[in-house]
């Protein structure tokens, strides 16, 4: 099998870049981050399925949300 040397270096430069947000948020020793009051999520999903004993397919579509708000580190309310 011959490997493509375009596909051997930009996926290790893509895993990088999507990993150094995670490697931040990890924090600084002796650094309070700050506190965060509102966190929002907004999703979509999709699924196909067949159905039993025929070949009709089923397409899925769906939209979801929610809302925290924090009142303390240890508390919060969330909204969907």
């Amino acid at each position: 099998m011959r490997h493509n040397p375009e596909i051997l270096t930009v996926v290790p430069a893509c895993c990088a870049v999507c990993a150094a947000p995670a490697a931040r948020a990890q924090g600084i020793a002796g650094v309070r981050p700050a506190r965060v009051k509102v966190e929002v999520l907004g999703g979509y999903s999709f699924m196909r399925s067949n159905t039993v004993g025929s070949s009709t397919r089923v397409n899925l579509n769906g939209a979801s949300g929610s809302a925290a708000f924090f009142f303390k580190d240890w508390l919060s309310v969330v909204g969907m």
